[in-house]
């Protein structure tokens, strides 16, 4: 089944099995990033391969990605989802303390 999913927004790796949440990120172009799926595990240690599902978060104008970004991660974090985000979100790449 093809990736229909077209235009900008927020994503979030999960894992299949135990739904959780892993990474939040945000994409210009979400059909490029979903090709790029098994790459993007390398980012998330504790899932494999075979247990990453990308998920379309919000689709929002490139313009909002950083501000959908900022909200997306710390409403998961609030909800206990064990993110590796290493920053809060958007350009600022202020660490996550």
């Amino acid at each position: 089944m093809a990736f229909s999913i077209r235009g900008s927004g927020i994503y979030g790796i999960y894992c299949k099995s135990t739904g959780l949440c892993y990474y939040v990120g945000q994409s210009k172009n979400l059909r490029a990033r979903y090709k790029q799926h098994g790459l993007l595990c390398d980012i998330v240690k504790a899932i494999t391969t075979e247990e990453v599902q990308v998920r379309i978060l919000e689709k929002c104008a490139s313009a909002d990605l950083d501000v959908k970004e900022v909200s997306w991660i710390a409403a998961l974090h609030l909800a206990g989802m064990p993110l590796q985000n290493r920053a809060v979100g958007g350009r600022a790449g202020r660490r996550i303390s």
